[in-house]
């Protein structure tokens, strides 16, 4: 190999290496807001990401009162922790389930076409590209972050209840949702996911672990509330 094709090369790695430190690049949380359109139902979202780590955090009110979820999926072994935080210690609980095992909510399509358009937009500062995903019976606008190289997509398989992800996954583009909207086959607004802040900062191994003192739940949980 001469000197031109070896530099070419190695530059390649080089460019390819600082590609994968990128993608990896961010550490904190950002908070969303879902809600529901019809029922006007409310959930906080808390996405923890460090590496090549994410923790999803739900907070949300129910006919039994707050509740309190952790997800925690691990990219490796194909599992996801399904952590409930109770009311009172004695209720905390996990479970180990497969990712092939989380289920989609009924009324979002399983069959999906994903394009990404040419518009964008600013958003709280961040750079956005449109995506659309259409689905039998349903249609989402996602508006993606093209500043934040996060590497959201791979966790499709775990994230199920949300269509914008699933869009990344099938385009294989990294980036995070900061606006989204789904629509049913009327053109009626489903619900609404969007970014309400960004934080940097440094995570604990802790944020990815199951808690000390939780039991292994014997009953099912399901992956996230109704309608989301």
């Amino acid at each position: 190999m001469n000197f031109s094709k070896s530099f070419f090369f190695l530059f390649v790695l080089v460019i390819a290496f600082f590609g994968v430190i990128s993608a990896q690049s961010f550490e904190g949380t950002i908070k969303c807001e879902y809600k529901h359109t019809l029922s006007g139902q409310t959930i906080d979202l808390t996405y923890h990401i460090s590496n090549n780590q994410i923790a999803l955090e739900m907070n949300f009110d129910s006919d039994r009162g707050p509740g309190h979820s952790k997800y925690i999926p691990n990219l490796e072994t194909g599992e996801m922790e399904m952590i409930t935080i109770g009311q009172k210690p004695e209720h905390n609980t996990y479970r180990t389930v497969q990712a092939n095992d989380v289920q989609k909510p009924s009324g979002l399509g399983s069959t999906l076409n994903t394009t990404q358009g040419n518009e964008e937009k600013a958003i709280q500062g961040h750079n956005c590209s449109k995506i659309i995903i259409n689905s039998p019976g349903t249609k989402t606008v996602s508006w993606i972050s093209t500043d934040l190289n996060i590497a959201l997509y791979q966790y499709a398989p775990y994230f199920k209840s949300d269509q914008s992800v699933a869009g990344l996954s099938q385009l294989e583009m990294a980036g995070f949702p900061m606006e989204s909207a789904t629509y049913d086959q009327n053109g009626n607004e489903m619900l609404t996911i969007k970014v309400v802040s960004i934080e940097e900062m440094e995570l604990a191994d802790e944020v990815f672990e199951v808690p000390a003192g939780f039991k292994e739940a014997k009953v099912e949980i399901t992956d996230q509330p109704e309608g989301k």
